[in-house]
C-alpha cells in the first residue's frame, strides 16, 4: 500500500483518559517515540493502548459507518461519501463522486472520532485481556495535524488491486478486474474501505514497532538464562581435550525456543 502527495512526517497527538492508573495524558507521536517515567505510573498501559490502536485503525472499516447521529442528519452529503463509493464499487467496480476539500477534512474528523470510540468500546479491554467494564470510563482522542492532509490532484493512495485519487473535484476509485474476480463483494468493499482510511489519514502509521523494556523482564526469564548458561559451561567443559576447546553454536532450528537459548 502506498500513499503519495504528503512530504515528510507530520506529528499527531494522542490524548488518553482513564487508562489504568492514568487519569489523563498526552503523547505526541514521532518517528521514534520513547516513553519513560517512574514505576507504576501507567507507561505500559499507554504504550499498549497506542500500539493496539495503530495496529487496528486501518482494519476497522465498520467504524466508518458508526457516525454520530447528529452529524449524519445534519450533513447528508458528507455522510454519503463512503456509502456512495462502496455502492458504485459493488455495482461497477469503480466509483467517482464529487467532493470538495472541506468535505474531506470533515470526513477525517468524523471518522477519526468514530474509530477511537469504537476502539475504546470494543477492543481496548481485549488488548489487556480484561473484563470490558474495567475500561468503561476510558477514552482516547487523536488530534490530527491539519497540514498532514492537503486534498489536491497529487494526493492518492493505491495498493496492488485498488487505487484512490482526488483530482480536485472528484474522488476516483478504481479496482483491477482480476481483484474483482478473486474477491467476494464484501471482501472487495472491505479492502476499498481500508485503503480509503489510509487515504484520509496519511500521518498514521499502520505497522508500528513496540519495544518494551519492563523491569519485570529479567525476573521472568532469569531462570531460563541461568539454565542456558549452565548448559553452555557444561558443554565447554566436556569438549575440552588436549588443552584445546571446541565450541559448538547451535542454530535455532536445532534448539527449541522453549529452551531459552539466546543464540540466533
Amino acid at each position: 500500500m502506498m500513499v503519495s502527495g504528503n512530504d515528510g512526517f507530520k506529528s499527531v497527538t494522542f490524548t488518553f483518559k482513564n487508562i489504568g492508573p492514568v487519569k489523563k495524558a498526552e503523547m505526541e507521536l514521532g518517528d521514534l517515540t520513547i516513553v519513560a517515567g517512574r514505576n507504576n505510573t501507567g507507561k505500559t498501559y499507554l504504550v499498549y493502548t497506542l500500539y493496539g490502536f495503530l495496529k487496528m485503525w486501518h482494519a476497522w472499516p465498520g467504524a466508518t459507518t458508526a457516525l454520530p447521529e447528529k452529524a449524519a442528519q445534519s450533513d447528508s452529503h458528507r455522510r454519503a461519501i463512503l456509502p456512495r463509493i462502496l455502492e458504485q464499487i459493488a455495482e461497477q467496480g469503480e466509483a467517482s463522486t464529487a467532493v470538495n476539500q472541506d468535505m474531506l477534512h470533515r470526513e477525517r474528523t468524523t471518522i477519526m472520532q468514530a474509530l477511537t470510540r469504537e476502539f475504546t468500546r470494543d477492543a481496548l479491554a481485549g488488548i489487556f485481556s480484561s473484563p470490558p467494564d474495567r475500561f468503561k470510563n476510558a477514552s482516547i482522542a487523536v488530534s490530527l495535524n491539519p497540514d498532514a492532509f492537503e486534498p489536491s490532484p497529487n494526493v492518492h493512495a493505491q495498493s496492488e488491486d485498488i487505487s484512490i485519487r482526488y483530482d480536485g473535484t472528484n474522488l476516483l476509485v478504481t479496482t483491477r478486474v482480476s481483484a474483482r474476480k478473486k474477491m467476494s463483494t464484501p471482501e472487495l468493499l472491505h479492502h476499498v474501505t481500508s485503503l480509503y482510511l489510509h487515504f484520509l489519514f496519511p500521518e498514521l502509521p499502520s505497522d508500528p514497532f513496540l519495544l518494551s523494556a519492563e523491569r519485570f523482564g529479567i525476573s521472568l526469564f532469569y531462570k531460563e538464562l541461568d539454565f542456558t548458561k549452565n548448559q553452555l559451561v557444561d558443554l565447554l567443559q566436556k569438549s575440552a581435550t588436549g588443552g584445546r576447546m571446541i565450541v559448538i553454536f547451535h542454530s535455532s532450528s536445532s534448539i527449541s525456543p522453549s529452551a531459552g537459548t539466546p543464540f540466533p
